[in-house]
Formats: structure tokens, C-alpha cells, sequence
């Protein structure tokens, strides 16, 4: 640098020595003070530099960003990008690792994806499987990750406040995470928010000394009117009755279990579920119920959106295999048989068993019978509160929850509980919050009961109550021959017989209270005054097999999941035609078979092989680390290092070179292309893909090819390939681009969504659209070109910034693939148009170059491939059917990719899924653009090829050079394609394609 500076510094005759002094800093103060400015910068610069650190602060950002941004590479390699954002209350941090699905081993397909499971399960430093979800948790933050073909990315949000543990914990992740056979994997899916939600509330119940439980309904009673005093038959038939009317809208869960490690602190981990029924019902609706629910802040939008679908489970106890969903909750609570407690619950109940079991059954005490069958220990927290309102609790209020909440608090302020909610913190009224409240309640009440009966000098209570009187008076007794307890503070064992259907109090029912067990009916164990264990906490099971199996069973949930989506289904399909040699087309996101049977079998261990997966590909020079919050810079930097991110394992040697590129073998050479596969729909419309395959465009952030070529096809103006297969033909009732890109190449796919007419016509939208691209066959508009590169500058610079948790997990996949000085612009500017490298893409959207599926409409079902006389085949893991041809000249014809003097390349082929008669109609010879049809055209097809003279005109010859375009100033050019455009065609077309109606 200081060369450099001399250098200049004789260039500008600064030494000259004949040079006077007195006019030297007259004619050169600049000169000096920009040299001082760029000495003192190299200065600082080597500071950092000695420092072991080097930074670098993002200069390329949008005008609108406030935010500041600096890049520096820790000492082990680890590249770094903390972002501070002041007026942000927000800390998220995230790690891109440059590993994904491409590098499974053949043997385990979805090791990578099982690897970002894992990873949430555990650290040497925090070995608790749920601990982190616990901690972000109580900062109101929420976790995530993915794994992609060439990377995976975990990414976190919490509270500012949580800044220094959290990164302390994700650290954790990636130093030091437990990848043992012994370790408890509880089941999890940090993909899908749903399931996740499901595995962790399962994983609590599993563990829990009680569940509390609360539902919302769509309404109560049938009949509004109060009946008075009622027996509890009478009782039971009203609710019977109005139950299978109303919806269950909203399940709240709330397990408690007693933390001795922790001082003898109550832990309350709330869940909450919007319901949904699978099973078509017809539910009626109580408009004061839901006017009641709403006033209490329950979103019937996000109600619609995200409520979680169920079933009734099936009588043998088993549940349906990998069922991400209410019903999962369920089958739980029926396993584990943990406590029910409710509060004035008889209804919440009679739901649960009417939605989740069977139909409720017409008699009372067969109900009873039925329900202690499936969940054998209930308490209300009423009734307990009823029966020592005044002696035990010291309580004259009322008997509603919020009430008696309020005042059992604080009488018992000693106790230690502690609230993580699943979901953010409701208002009384949503099922999670008076779950919670519940679970309290009964803490509270209990500890109560054991301090009365201890006052007493542990003799127990043998005052009958007054259900109990009812129940011997009902012919039944309490001294049946059953499981021996102990009551607390009693020095005598009673028996209870869990399943005995004595516990039913009619005098209760009659003053209208919930379904429970009585107090001193409850197996109480207790050793300090203050808390209580009912039946201890359960262990984690021991079985390393059955903890692996669990986690895949996750897996496995997230790829069930995956199979239902149609655009999954049909993508999986284009890819499984790829060069079989190449990694394209691999199953990315495992299953039980790949990751657990298949292994089992063989002798291999899915956990041995995730270890070396991970020191394999997990080291330093492969992660990248960001970091958001309102701390200023200095002190981010200060919490990564503190955190250690900067003393990771180096890894395997190899770790260290970028193995990411997989060119060769190509997955997509032209003897694997010109496919067409007719494929069986699960959805009520058709739709067409178009798979073209284009080089890899990774390192084209300065060109941004796609950007011009999706904006081009993509345009929706008049006389647009849009408009006119829309609303000219008929043909589609979208038109969308899908586009995947990595080191094997670009898949870049237009997906058109068909009609009726356009599905058994699909030789027509081809026509169409191919004799639109023989217009842009010439080359690209370098004027468009810049007007796009200038639209896309101006909505960069003004858009709308993500939230810190969009923020950091875009940014660290960026950093996996671009140069730090352009992490926020590589991806959107356009920098440098290059017209020759457009041109060269769009030459290669063309016929040989192309791969097709034609989806059929869901109520075809399987004869559109029947037709073909060809064998149905089923693509492996995810169960499409579909039938493979190849475009061959025997096929048929249809307009192929035109140069630019609008000659058509007449290749063969047949794209519909239609009889042979259709495909006959649909023949037609190669015509110019301005050519009428032959006349054995259908009339689907005479219009599409009147249509496709109009768009081929608009985009050939609109977009040829023409002058005067630029953004905001379009003009409108009158051409005459002629007579023989026919009716769907316009003698007028827009002289400025692509940028909008003129003015």
C-alpha cells in the first residue's frame, strides 16, 4: 500500500523538489488529506488484520435499509456476518452449512436431512432433547431449519435478551452435539410447524405427573333454556344429545411434572390445537358461543388455516402409522394413561370421547364404564374445591376457574411454578391458557388436602361425603378388591379398583359439575409439604434402538406430508428421470425404510454413520454464521467468540475443500431428455410442466439471466402468452415458472394449469407457446433488458426488510453461495446485462431440450393411462403413476422453437392424454406464423394457431430493437399481421411487449 502511495505521489509531481514550498499545500491540500485518509484506513485495516480478524462492512444495500451489516472470517475459518438493527427487540442467529442432500451416502438416503433433526436433540453442555425449544420458548422465540440439495440451514429467534445463552446453545449445536445411542431422542420435526408442535406435546405427556385439559365448542346445549335441578341420567342425556352437534374447536393441553433437580419447582408446558375434522360432519353452531370466543381473542382465520385435522382412533389401541396430528395427542393420552384433571369438565369429556373415541354411549354409567376403559384417573378441580371450600381452602367466592385461581394463589405463594407455552400466551378462554390455569389450580389445591389432612395429626378423614353416600347407596362400596394406595397423612392403605364404575356421584351431576374422581381417592405420595408426585415421573426408556426409531418415525411424518403435495409429487417425478449416475433425483428426505429398516437389516447403524456424516461435512470452513440484534457490532462479535464459535472442531482434513459441485455426471444430457409422462392427477384440475434443462447459473448473480427470462414469459400484458391461452382459448387457467438451480444445473420449468378443453388440447398450448418463443428466438432486447435491470434496482432499493428471523436464514444460505461485498445485492440487481449468455439460455428452451408431464384431472383416475396400452409404472417413495413415452415422429407433430426469421422447427410429438382420434385432430403440418391452419385442425387448435401468429409477432418482432423503450415510457406501435390471424388474434399489438400498457 505505502508503494502504491509513493508511486503516486510521483506521478502528481508531489516530491518534486523544485516544486515551491509555499505553493506545494495550495495546489495539493486534497491530494494530501485523501492520501492521509487512505494511510490511516490501511492502517486500521491491519490492525484488524494482527487481530486474527479481518471485517468488512456491506457497502451494497437497499436505500431503505437501516440496518448494518459487517462480514469477517473468525480465526478457525469460520466466516461471520453480524447484523445490527437498533430499532429491532429481536436477537435470531442461524448456520448454513455447505452439505445437503447431494451428499447422502447411496446406502442411506436422507442422512443429511436426519442430521438436521439431530442436531435439535441435545448437546454435551445442554443434554436436555428439548432444552432449547424450552429456552426460546420463555423468550418468545421459535426454531427452524432445512436441508436443500447443496445445504443445510438452522436458524433461531428470541427476545434480545436471550442473546448471550442462546448463542451459547447454538454453539453447543455444532460443537458438542449428542449423536449417542444411549441419548432419549424425543420425536420432533423442525420442518413442518404442525408435527413439530405434535412430537413435542407427545414427548410431554410421555413424561408428565398429570395433564390438565380444556376444549372450546361451537356451542353448549341444544336447548338454551335452563331445566332446574336435574338428576344426573336426565343430566347426561341433555349433554348426550347436544355433544355430536357442536364442533370441538379447540384442544388446550397443559402437562405438569414436578422438577426435584430444580428446588421442587412444578413445570407447566402448555399445547394448544385448533381442531379440524377429517370425517365429513355436519355440526351446528351456537352464534353466542362463538360471539363469546371471539370477544376472548380466538382467531377463526388462523382457526381455518392452521387447525390441526383428526379422527376417531381406532378400537385396537393403534394408531394409524406416523399421524402428525391431534389424533397422535390422543393415542398418547391413552398410552401413557397419565392423570386427567379438569375444571367443571363433564362437557370437555363428552366431547373428547365423542370426537376422538366412539359415539357416546345412551346410558349414564356404560359412559362411565366406556370412558375409564380408555383414561382410568380423572379429577375436576371443582368438585375438590366444593368439598373443602370452607374448611381446606378458606374460600366463600364463587367456584369458577379465573376465581378460584385468583385466590388459591395467593394462599400458596410458596409454591414454585413455572410456565413454557408451546403457543403464544393466550387470554382466559382459549383452551391452552385455561389448561394452564387448571394445572395450577390443582397443584394448589392438592398441596391444600395434604396440609389439612397433616393439621389433623395425619388421621384421615373418614367423614363420608356426600357422593360418596350416594354411591353406597347405589349398591356400591369403596372396599372392593383392588390396588392398594396411601393416603397422605394417614397411617392405613384403603383399596381402590381403578376400572370400577362407582365413582359416579350423582348429587354432583345434579348441581351440574364435571365427571371426576374424588379427592381422597387420589394415590398421593408425599416427602416435603409442598408437592406431591402422582405414580413419580416416568423414565425415558433405555432401548437405544427404539430412540433412533423414533426420531426417523419424525422423518418419516415430514415425508408422508410431502406426498400429499401435488407440486412435490410431480417435481420428485421430472427429477427420477435424471442420468441415474448423477446425484440429481435422489430421495432427499429419507424415511423408515431408508433410515431404519433398510439399515437394520444390512447391520448397519443409522447413528455410526450420522457421526462421520458429521465430522465429515461440519467443520469450520464449510459453516456460515449470522447473527441479528440490536447490540451494536463489537458486542455481537464478543458474544460469538465468547461462545466459542470460533474454537469448532476443525473436522475431517478433508472437510476443509468445497466438494460442492457436482457437474459430471450431467444429470440431464440429451439422450435423457424428450420424455413425456402421463401422469395420474390427485387434484380436480389438469395441469402441463415443461422441464427444460439449462446450464448451472450459481455464478450468474451479475447477469441474473432468469430474472429477463421469467419476466419475458411471465408477462401477463395484452396479446401475452398468458392472455391469450387464458382468455383468448380457454386453454389454461394459470401459467407459472418454476425454476431450481445448483452445481448440476438449472431446472427451469413453466407449469401451465389446464381446463377441461385445455388438458384433451394440449397440443394446442404447445403451438402457442413455442411460436411465442420463435419471437424472442432472435436474441435479447438489451433495451428491455436495462429497463428491467432499472425496475428491479428501484423495488430493491425500497422493499420491505425481513423480520430477523427471514433475515438471518436467507443471509446464511447466501453466504454460501456469493461473495460477502454482494450478499444483499447478488441475488436481486442486475449488474451486468449480458445478451449474449440471454440469448444462449433461450435457444436451449426448445423441443430436444425438453421433458413434459401432462397431470390429468383427479376424476379421470387411471384411464388416461389405461388408453395408452402402455405399463403403468409408480415412482418409488412417493406412489405417482404415471405412464413414459418418448416424442417420436409417429406421435405427432406440433410447432417447434422458430428462429428469427419465424421459420418453425416441425418436431414430432404428442402431449395429449387424450383417445387417438384427439391426437389425430391435433396432427398438424409445420406452418409459418401468418400460415392458416390446415383444415383437419380442430378448432382448439385453428384458434391456437391464429393465437400463436399474434404472440410470435409480439414478442419476435417487438422485441427486435426496437427504440424508445424504457421503464415508465412505453409506445404503442401499430402492426397488421393479417387476415389470416384469425378471431382470437388483434390487428393491433403493443409496440413495447414486456413493460406494460402505453400512455
Amino acid at each position: 500500500m505505502l508503494r502504491a502511495l509513493l508511486r503516486w505521489a510521483r506521478t502528481a509531481h508531489l516530491l518534486d523538489k523544485e516544486t515551491p514550498s509555499s505553493s506545494f499545500w495550495q495546489r495539493h491540500r486534497c491530494e494530501l488529506i485523501a492520501a492521509a485518509a487512505v494511510i490511516l484506513l490501511g492502517a486500521a485495516f491491519m490492525v484488524h488484520r494482527s487481530s486474527g480478524r479481518s471485517t468488512y462492512l456491506v457497502q451494497e444495500k437497499p436505500q431503505s435499509d437501516r440496518r448494518t451489516y459487517q462480514y469477517s472470517v473468525l480465526p478457525n475459518g469460520l466466516p461471520l456476518l453480524n447484523i445490527q438493527d437498533a430499532e429491532s427487540h429481536k436477537m435470531a442467529m442461524a448456520m448454513a452449512v455447505r452439505a445437503g442432500s447431494y451428499d447422502d451416502p447411496h446406502e442411506l438416503p436422507g442422512l443429511a436431512h436426519f442430521c438436521e433433526h439431530m442436531l435439535f436433540l441435545g448437546t454435551t453442555k445442554y443434554p436436555e432433547p428439548s432444552g432449547f425449544d424450552n429456552f426460546l420458548t420463555k423468550y418468545g422465540g421459535a426454531s427452524n431449519a432445512y436441508t436443500a440439495s447443496e445445504v443445510t440451514v438452522y436458524f433461531a429467534s428470541a427476545g434480545a435478551d436471550a442473546a448471550p445463552e442462546g448463542l451459547d446453545r447454538f454453539a453447543d449445536f455444532f460443537r458438542a452435539p449428542l449423536f449417542k445411542k444411549e441419548r432419549a431422542v424425543l420425536s420432533s420435526d423442525a420442518g413442518f410447524e404442525r408435527a413439530l408442535a405434535v412430537r413435542r406435546c407427545i414427548s410431554d405427556i410421555e413424561v408428565a405427573d398429570f395433564v390438565a385439559l380444556d376444549l372450546e365448542f361451537s356451542g353448549l346445549f341444544l336447548e338454551t333454556k335452563r331445566d332446574g335441578a336435574m338428576k344426573s341420567d336426565a343430566y347426561f342425556t341433555k349433554c348426550a344429545e347436544s355433544v355430536p352437534k357442536f364442533m370441538a374447536l379447540q384442544l388446550g393441553l397443559c402437562c405438569a411434572r414436578l422438577q426435584k433437580e430444580k428446588d421442587q419447582t412444578w413445570e407447566f408446558r402448555t399445547h394448544q390445537f385448533d381442531l379440524w375434522p377429517q370425517a365429513q360432519r355436519i355440526f351446528s353452531v351456537d352464534l353466542q358461543s362463538l360471539k363469546f370466543l371471539r370477544s376472548h381473542g380466538f382467531d377463526f382465520n388462523e382457526f381455518l388455516e392452521k387447525a390441526h385435522p383428526y379422527k376417531r382412533l381406532k378400537p385396537d389401541g393403534k394408531l394409524e402409522q406416523d399421524t402428525p396430528n391431534a389424533n397422535a395427542v390422543l393415542h398418547a393420552l391413552r398410552t401413557a394413561k397419565p392423570p386427567l384433571v379438569v375444571h367443571n369438565g363433564l362437557l370437555d369429556v363428552l366431547h373428547l370421547y365423542d370426537k376422538f373415541i366412539a359415539d357416546l354411549p345412551g346410558d349414564f354409567s356404560e359412559f362411565g364404564q366406556a370412558w375409564l376403559e380408555q383414561f382410568p384417573l380423572l379429577f375436576d378441580t371443582r368438585f375438590l374445591a366444593q368439598e373443602g371450600r370452607l374448611q381446606v381452602l378458606k374460600h366463600t367466592g364463587g367456584l369458577s376457574l379465573d376465581v378460584l385461581h385468583k385466590h388459591m394463589r395467593g394462599q400458596t405463594d410458596y409454591l414454585k411454578l413455572q410456565r413454557f407455552s408451546e403457543n403464544p400466551e393466550g387470554s382466559m378462554h382459549s383452551a391452552g391458557f385455561d389448561a394452564t390455569v387448571t394445572a395450577e389450580l390443582f397443584v394448589m389445591e392438592v398441596d391444600k388436602w395434604i396440609r389439612f389432612d397433616e393439621r389433623k395429626g395425619s388421621e384421615p378423614n373418614t367423614q363420608k361425603t356426600s357422593c360418596e353416600a350416594n354411591d353406597e347407596k347405589a349398591g356400591k362400596t369403596n372396599e372392593d378388591d383392588g390396588e392398594e394406595f396411601i393416603l397422605v397423612g394417614s397411617g392405613r392403605k384403603r383399596k381402590r379398583k381403578p376400572k370400577s364404575t362407582g365413582f359416579i356421584c350423582p348429587s354432583f351431576l345434579e348441581s351440574h359439575k364435571a365427571l371426576r374422581r374424588f379427592h381422597n381417592k387420589i394415590a398421593l405420595v408425599n416427602t416435603v409439604p409442598g408437592f406431591f408426585v402422582l405414580g413419580g415421573p416416568k423414565e425415558m426408556p433405555e432401548e437405544a434402538e427404539e430412540f433412533v426409531k423414533k426420531e426417523v418415525q419424525a422423518i418419516n411424518s415430514e415425508h408422508e406430508k410431502n406426498v400429499q403435495s401435488n407440486l412435490r409429487r410431480i417435481f420428485e417425478l421430472l427429477e427420477s428421470q435424471a442420468n441415474p449416475d448423477s446425484v440429481v433425483g435422489r430421495f432427499a428426505t429419507g424415511n423408515m425404510e431408508t433410515l431404519y429398516s433398510a439399515p437394520t437389516r444390512n447391520g448397519t447403524s443409522p447413528v455410526d454413520a450420522l457421526k462421520g456424516y458429521f465430522k465429515q461435512h461440519y467443520c469450520p470452513e464449510q459453516m456460515r454464521l449470522v447473527t441479528f440484534g440490536p447490540q451494536p457490532l463489537a458486542e455481537q462479535m464478543k458474544l460469538v467468540t465468547k461462545a466459542g464459535f470460533g474454537e469448532l472442531d476443525p473436522g475431517a482434513a478433508s472437510c476443509a475443500q468445497d466438494k460442492r459441485r457436482f457437474p459430471e455426471p450431467q444429470p440431464f444430457p440429451r439422450s435423457f431428455m424428450g420424455k413425456h409422462l402421463l401422469v395420474e392427477g390427485t387434484e380436480a384440475t389438469g395441469a402441463l410442466w415443461l422441464h427444460f434443462q439449462l446450464p448451472s447459473l450459481s455464478r450468474e448473480h451479475a447477469a441474473q439471466p432468469l430474472t429477463y427470462l421469467n419476466y419475458v414469459i411471465d408477462y401477463g400484458g395484452e396479446n401475452s402468452l398468458k392472455r391469450v391461452l387464458s382468455d383468448s382459448l380457454g386453454l389454461v387457467s394459470n401459467v407459472q415458472l418454476e425454476e431450481q438451480t445448483d452445481s448440476t444445473g438449472t431446472m427451469f420449468m413453466v407449469v401451465f394449469s389446464t381446463t377441461e378443453l385445455g388438458f384433451n388440447h394440449s397440443q394446442a398450448i404447445l403451438d402457442v407457446f413455442f411460436s411465442y418463443l420463435a419471437g424472442l428466438s432472435a436474441g435479447a432486447d438489451m433495451n428491455l433488458y436495462k429497463s428491467i435491470q432499472d425496475m428491479v434496482k428501484l423495488q430493491w432499493d425500497w422493499k420491505q426488510q425481513d423480520d430477523a428471523f427471514g433475515t438471518v436464514s436467507n443471509l446464511a444460505e447466501v453466504m454460501t453461495r456469493l461473495p460477502h461485498e454482494k450478499l444483499l445485492s447478488g441475488d436481486s440487481l442486475i449488474e451486468k446485462p449480458d445478451a449474449q449468455l440471454m440469448s444462449s439460455l433461450i435457444q436451449l428452451v426448445e423441443p430436444g431440450n425438453m421433458n413434459i408431464a401432462a397431470v390429468a384431472p383427479s376424476a379421470l383416475g387411471e384411464e388416461p393411462l389405461k388408453a395408452t396400452k402402455k405399463p403403468i409404472r409408480t415412482l418409488q417413495y412417493y406412489g405417482a403413476k404415471y405412464v413414459e413415452q418418448t416424442m417420436d415422429e409417429d406421435s405427432g407433430t406440433f410447432l417447434g422453437m422458430a428462429k428469427c426469421t419465424g421459420a418453425v422447427a416441425g418436431t414430432a410429438f404428442i402431449a395429449g392424454a387424450g383417445t387417438q382420434t384427439k391426437s389425430r385432430a391435433l396432427r398438424a403440418t409445420a406452418v409459418q406464423p401468418h400460415q392458416a391452419p390446415a383444415q383437419s385442425a380442430s378448432a382448439a387448435t385453428t384458434s391456437a394457431y391464429a393465437a400463436a401468429s399474434v404472440v410470435a409477432a409480439s414478442a419476435g418482432v417487438l422485441l427486435a430493437g426496437r427504440k424508445g423503450i424504457s421503464l415508465g415510457k412505453t409506445t404503442i406501435t401499430a402492426l397488421n399481421v393479417g387476415a389470416g390471424a384469425g378471431s382470437a388474434g388483434s390487428s393491433r399489438i403493443l409496440g413495447s411487449f414486456g413493460l406494460g400498457k402505453g400512455r
